[in-house]
């Protein structure tokens, strides 16, 4: 044989190997026909009323977080205003003078 036929011979084996090595298990009988809106997969279980219980509790636990008393970026009691310019510039000159 020449190069150009062991090349191409040794080409062609590979990409086989690597088509038919991406071909593995967890791929094989998966579904490839989606439609929006469609969910094909196994039917949800119904949960029990312990684990219904659980986990409204936990939602109940993870949302009282925000409301603690002062945390979470809660608006300030009373209104905040920097002072007026001459109250400033009165400040920074008793600041100076010391």
């Amino acid at each position: 044989m020449n190069t150009g036929k062991i090349i191409t011979t040794v080409g062609i084996a590979l990409a086989t190997a690597l088509l038919l090595g991406g071909c593995r298990a967890g791929e094989q009988g998966r579904t490839w026909d989606f439609k929006p809106g469609v969910y094909k997969g196994k039917p949800d279980t119904q949960l029990s009323q312990a684990q219904t219980k659980s986990l409204r509790d936990r939602a109940g636990f993870q949302s009282d977080v925000s409301s603690l008393p002062g945390g979470g970026g809660s608006k300030p009691e009373k209104d905040v205003r920097p002072p007026d310019d001459g109250a400033l510039k009165s400040r920074a000159d008793n600041q100076r003078d010391k």
